[in-house]
């Protein structure tokens, strides 16, 4: 899975490495694989009854699993500079 991983989606003009470039690309919250690993995470902590599914009660339950997601916080993960703090904003 993980050389799959590697050639099909990292190393992106296969040539064996992976560039810092290419690393990016891959680790951007709005790359497929990134969206299917977090996806997978979230329903293997979350879903309690095992169904392969999330239900109310347990995204209730597992609140604050959701709202640190990537996949629910996509402004944050994509424009982390509205999030700087008063400080770093200073030194900008």
């Amino acid at each position: 899975m993980r050389a799959r991983e590697f050639n099909e989606y990292m190393d992106q003009d296969k040539d064996g490495w992976v560039t810092m470039s290419e690393l990016q690309k891959y680790l951007d919250p709005r790359h497929i694989q990134h969206a299917i690993r977090e996806t997978q995470y979230l329903i293997r902590i979350a879903d309690k009854n095992l169904d392969s599914k999330i239900d109310e009660q347990e995204m209730l339950t597992n609140y604050a699993l959701f709202t640190r997601s990537t996949l629910a916080n996509n402004a944050r993960a994509l424009h982390d500079e509205f999030y700087s703090s008063p400080e770093k904003m200073k030194k900008d």
